[in-house]
């Protein structure tokens, strides 16, 4: 009985092992597939990229054939002057309010002198 189950057991092995085995085939078949389609997607860029340079090298050729200007540096807009006269009214409404200030400052000590009465020998007296 021992030597049945061996057996057995090396036909299960054998069985496992091809069943692997297929598996495997069976991807490398679908990579193999995989891989033609890729070559022959490949191939057919290749191609549509000749093409496109071809039409290029047409391109270039009908241009360069064409007459154009001469390249030049695009002339620099002209700068108009701004106006200054709101310059001139800020710095004379400054002017104005550093003089009315510089006047009210110095008035009240003028103004304080003229009301005192003058300090004489009267108080002393």
């Amino acid at each position: 009985m021992r030597r049945a189950w061996g057996w057995i057991l090396a036909l299960v092995l054998v069985l496992l092992l091809a069943w692997a085995g297929y598996g495997a085939y069976q991807a490398y078949r679908g990579l193999a597939s995989r891989v033609s389609a890729l070559e022959a997607q490949v191939q057919a860029q290749g191609e549509t990229l000749k093409a496109l340079s071809e039409r290029l090298g047409k391109v270039e050729e009908e241009v360069s054939k064409t007459p154009a200007p001469p390249i030049s540096l695009p002339e620099a807009p002209e700068v108009s002057g701004g106006a200054a006269w709101p310059y001139v009214v800020g710095l004379l409404l400054v002017l104005l309010l550093a003089y009315l200030l510089l006047r009210f400052l110095r008035t009240p000590g003028k103004g304080a002198k003229k009301e005192a009465p003058p300090s004489s020998g009267e108080g002393q007296a």
